[in-house]
């Protein structure tokens, strides 16, 4: 009869590494719903990387870091919609929609991560660096994929 229980983790997860293979996972998704949606065959693949958010993302995040609270399940404390519009007044009228999901898309990430990693304007890794040095594993099972 076997008496031992389950392996017990020694060390305490590595947030970076847990945040590394989340950001790989999405690209990952990403790579092959955009794949999936191009018209005929596609041979070569680019992946751009943004060095910077765009200025209605950086209102947005900030907005959540100094106007809004949020309760114990990282839910917003009252309505967060009107505070997110004031934000970006002197903006194009068209970034207020795009704001709105950002804003919406943010709280998710919230809930998912933690208010400190989801409101970052930064990525605690370098994105190139990652994306380079896990290019084969991106593009796995993607023969037709010759140049990346």
């Amino acid at each position: 009869m076997l008496t031992n229980g389950w392996p017990v983790i020694s060390t305490p997860v590595d947030p970076i590494i847990s945040a590394i293979f989340n950001y790989l996972k999405e690209v990952k998704s990403d790579v092959r719903t955009t794949l999936k949606k191009a018209k005929g065959a596609v041979e070569n693949c680019t992946i751009f990387v943004g060095f910077e958010f765009p200025e209605y993302k950086k209102r947005v995040l900030h907005c959540f870091k100094t106007q809004i609270e949020f309760d114990e399940n990282n839910a917003p404390i009252g309505k967060w919609q009107g505070l997110v519009q004031a934000a970006m007044q002197g903006l194009d009228k068209k970034v207020g929609g795009l704001a709105m999901k950002f804003g919406a898309f943010v709280l998710d990430k919230i809930k998912e991560v933690g208010k400190d990693a989801a409101l970052s304007e930064s990525l605690p890794f370098n994105e190139e660096q990652i994306l380079t040095e896990n290019s084969n594993f991106l593009f796995e099972n993607m023969p037709n994929i010759k140049s990346h």
